[in-house]
């Protein structure tokens, strides 16, 4: 049996890019985060008049408006996935994992959720 991983935030998570190493953070071809990597100097709103607030940062913070860099790392307790390390191969390890990264890129009139 596997230990419990603490919850991690993305930041803790996602590797530092660099020319030879970067991420394709969302999987749609077609999106604007497609190969973008996010951008933890935006800030986020919660709360309150949340959206009212981002919607006044956007003009200042365009990308705040288009969601280019902006994810989400989310937690499913009831995903279960199976790893396919090289490894394992011959005994296969299983955990509960169920983290997602979701893109908040706007794709036309709509958020990529990808």
């Amino acid at each position: 049996m596997v230990k419990n991983v603490p919850q991690l935030n993305l930041r803790q998570v996602y590797p530092a890019t660099s020319e030879e190493f970067n991420l394709n953070t969302c999987g749609d071809v077609d999106c604007g985060n497609y190969g973008v990597a996010p951008d933890f100097s935006l800030p986020t709103f919660k709360g309150r008049n949340a959206a009212q607030r981002k919607l006044l940062a956007s003009v200042k913070l365009p990308a705040l408006a288009t969601g280019q860099g902006i994810y989400t790392l989310s937690g499913d307790d009831k995903a279960t996935r199976v790893s396919q390390v090289f490894e394992y191969k011959g005994n296969p390890r299983v955990w509960d994992d169920g983290r997602n990264l979701i893109c908040h890129h706007q794709k036309g009139n709509r958020t990529c959720e990808v």
